[in-house]
């Protein structure tokens, strides 16, 4: 499917979901935001709270593979993208993913924010850059 988008030139950018939590980690950040604390560091790298998906490591590799021969397909990896499972505002740990398995709107806002601020480049800024360049 993604060879058959980008044939005609169209540029697809993957990017991964944050770090999967088995249990819906936006409870446990309300509940602590409720008792005036922050989720602690600890808490969120430790690895029985978080999901060890098999089945998504190999759909990640085989997608890896498929950017390697396809210059149109652009493979941003969790690690590339997230340099945490977590983010800082107003000094309190939040997470990335609201549910445990996919990117909240804070979440969302504050990879877009880190994104367009980096000052180094990355794949993804150089591709929007490369794309604005191309419609000129």
């Amino acid at each position: 499917m993604i060879n058959e988008i980008t044939k005609d030139g169209v540029k697809v950018v993957y990017l991964p979901n944050p770090t999967i939590f088995k249990r819906n980690i936006r409870n446990d950040y309300i509940s602590s935001m409720i008792q005036g604390k922050s989720l602690s560091e600890d808490y969120l790298n430790k690895e029985n709270n978080m999901v060890n998906n098999n089945y998504v490591k190999k759909v990640e590799m085989k997608l890896r593979l498929l950017s390697k021969h396809n210059d149109n397909f652009i493979y941003i990896s969790k690690s590339e993208l997230y340099k945490h499972d977590f983010f800082i505002r107003d000094s309190k740990l939040i997470p990335y993913s609201a549910d445990g398995g996919h990117i909240s709107i804070l979440g969302a806002e504050e990879l877009a924010s880190e994104i367009i601020n980096e000052k180094s480049k990355s794949k993804i800024t150089n591709l929007l850059e490369q794309t604005s360049r191309e419609k000129v």
